[in-house]
């Protein structure tokens, strides 16, 4: 959940590239679009 936060911070607020981010982390891109796209990971556990 902290990565998310992170994640979604660098990306949204400072503007930090996806395809940087996906390069730091190595997650794939849909995971990424899934950060992005929903602000709390309990979103998706159903």
């Amino acid at each position: 959940m902290d990565q998310w936060l992170k994640i979604r911070q660098q990306v949204l607020v400072e503007g930090v590239s996806r395809r940087e981010i996906l390069r730091r982390t190595g997650m794939h891109w849909q995971t990424l679009q899934k950060i992005l796209t929903h602000s709390s990971l309990a979103v998706l556990r159903c």
